[in-house]
């Protein structure tokens, strides 16, 4: 079974997480995710993500490369932005 491994930073936090995402999200370097684990629900910065199998040595590799601890907890949302409209500007 493919999924992504996505390593994400938080802005007070100095340490990086591991997650783990649906496969094939497409996460880059940068974007805005809402994570879930046992502390709730915390917005972070992707770092980089890649998509491997769970019985991947490259899997095992990157979660103790990382000192994650399995089960990972999960990325569960991509933010995005939308400019507002302010048509009370253009009258």
């Amino acid at each position: 079974m493919f999924i992504d491994l996505v390593a994400v930073s938080f802005p007070l936090d100095k340490r990086n997480y591991l997650y783990e995402a649906p496969r094939w999200t497409g996460l880059e370097q940068g974007d805005e995710v809402i994570v879930q684990d046992d502390d709730g629900r915390h917005s972070g910065i992707v770092l980089d993500s890649v998509t491997v199998t769970k019985d991947d040595d490259k899997y095992n590799f990157i979660v103790n490369a990382m000192g994650a601890e399995k089960p990972l907890a999960r990325v569960i949302q991509k933010v995005t932005y939308h400019k507002l409209d302010w048509k009370e500007d253009e009258e």
